[in-house]
């Protein structure tokens, strides 16, 4: 996928499914996020070369039972919504399997109604991973 071509992208109805109890946790990013740019390389190979920790600013997820910090590893499955120069948008399903969500000295977390806010979290994805990126069509 080239994304040089295209003028943005960003996540749209993303999930982390955690991988030992199928436990499902709706998450969102700002459209603004410097994750985007530190991610667009990764997206573009479909892979991570390395093992790779991209930070992200601010992840809201939605946990109403409290149980989201349990789980360790979690596949990340969401849209990926690219624009072009034209404004036309394509959509493509995206998969990244056994990420974690992971804090480091500068991380902050906060629970409010239902959702953790976490600023300056790390998405960790592991070597060697490859990305499933298919486009969908709306018929």
């Amino acid at each position: 996928m080239n994304l040089n071509v295209y003028k943005e992208y960003r996540f749209s109805h993303g999930t982390l499914i955690s991988t030992h109890t199928s436990d499902i946790y709706q998450f969102s990013i700002s459209q603004n996020d410097r994750f985007y740019k530190y991610m667009k390389q990764h997206i573009i190979n479909e892979k991570v070369s390395a093992s790779t920790n991209i930070k992200i600013g601010e992840l809201t997820i939605l946990d109403l039972d409290n149980t989201f910090f349990s789980h360790p590893i979690f596949d990340l499955e969401t849209i990926l919504l690219v624009t072009d120069k034209s404004n036309f948008v394509s959509a493509y399903a995206l998969s990244i399997p056994n990420v974690r969500i992971v804090p480091d000295s500068t991380s902050k977390r906060e629970y409010i109604h239902g959702y953790w806010q976490l600023t300056l979290y790390d998405l960790e994805i592991p070597y060697p991973t490859e990305f499933d990126i298919e486009e969908t069509k709306n018929d």
